[in-house]
């Protein structure tokens, strides 16, 4: 009855305030009190308003050009919007999978096992996660001092989760405690350790001319990649050369799961005879873009494509025909698929 009336009573932003402040501020405190059940939509709210925090900071850093690369570092990196958007999505991936790590911690120290519970710790730690977000901007500063900052945020995470293990989970103390400082160690000596990989990667970046990517265009990213493995490769493999096998990849992509790799103009054909309204979409990606099409209730086509920077739509569907010869021009390159309709910015 009370995890009901939790759940009906709505997300409380006021209190998400609260709670942030004293988990990250009073830890021990917040989480001798923290309540182990409510359901799971608070958790996932406040993780999601994390996430675009988190974007935001991820997002100006990268094209500020103040990180190595840009993004929270459990997606992989990220630059500009990809950053902003892949934080939130981040974010929830960290929250779920986070809660089930934790929970096995939790039980192999004795604490709680129930998933809810541990999902709500999680939760409330990921505070940290913004507050180091918005320092991250040290690692495009100073290496050094980026990577003070990353262990300072480390070992304190380390504290709020001892916190939360001991106080909300009930794992065992000393357990709890001598595993964590294990972490911190470790975490101290591979960060340094890392200092000389970035310094590496810089050095790479700086002297083969991949230091400035998020600022080329597709075009211009893809023809600096190239002129870097032909240095590095002292001309053996050529720019030239791997430009023109990029060229011929492309690749059918349809809803019901079908991928066909450099398909030709039969296949294509073939391909639009498979469409349906459970089979309802086609994409066709090329080293330039893509070029896809969704059909509609009359069997006519929506059709849109990307040029690798901007993206944009027919101004009106398009009959089955149409919507091939577009697809096989787009397929060859031939820049006349343009004018078999009109096409205005996608919107």
């Amino acid at each position: 009855m009370e995890i009901q009336e939790n759940q009906n009573q709505g997300f409380n932003f006021g209190k998400f305030i609260e709670d942030s402040k004293n988990a990250l501020l009073k830890p021990k405190a917040y989480f001798e009190s923290m309540p182990t059940s409510g359901g799971f939509i608070e958790p996932i709210i406040k993780v999601l308003i994390y996430g675009v925090i988190i974007g935001i900071f991820a997002f100006l850093w990268g094209v500020a050009g103040l990180r190595l690369a840009g993004g929270p570092a459990w997606l992989g990196g990220g630059v500009g919007i990809v950053a902003f958007f892949g934080s939130i999505t981040g974010s929830l991936f960290m929250l779920f999978v986070g809660g089930l790590i934790l929970l096995i911690i939790s039980a192999i120290f004795g604490g709680n096992t129930n998933y809810e519970a541990n999902i709500r710790v999680v939760a409330s730690l990921m505070v940290l996660n913004v507050i180091q977000e918005a320092f991250n901007l040290f690692d495009g500063i100073n290496l050094y001092l980026g990577a003070i900052v990353s262990i300072a945020f480390s070992l304190y995470g380390f504290w709020m989760t001892y916190h939360a293990l001991v106080h909300t989970l009930k794992a065992k103390e000393n357990s709890s405690r001598i595993f964590l400082i294990i972490m911190s160690v470790l975490v101290v000596i591979f960060t340094f350790g890392g200092i000389a990989a970035k310094k590496v990667a810089k050095s790479i970046s700086a002297n083969y001319g991949l230091d400035n990517l998020e600022n080329m265009t597709k075009a211009e990213r893809e023809a600096a990649v190239y002129k870097s493995i032909e240095k590095v490769t002292n001309g053996k493999v050529k720019a030239e050369e791997l430009q023109k096998k990029q060229d011929k990849l492309s690749m059918i992509e349809m809803a019901d799961g079908t991928q066909i790799a450099n398909p030709d103009v039969a296949t294509i054909e073939s391909s639009f005879d498979k469409i349906n309204m459970d089979n309802d979409f086609i994409i066709l990606n090329t080293s330039a873009g893509f070029i896809q099409a969704a059909i509609n209730e009359n069997g006519n086509f929506t059709v849109e494509y990307n040029d690798g920077i901007n993206q944009y739509e027919a101004t009106e569907a398009l009959d089955k025909g149409v919507t091939m010869k577009i697809f096989i021009k787009y397929q060859k390159k031939d820049e006349g698929f343009k004018e078999y309709c009109e096409w205005q910015d996608f919107e």
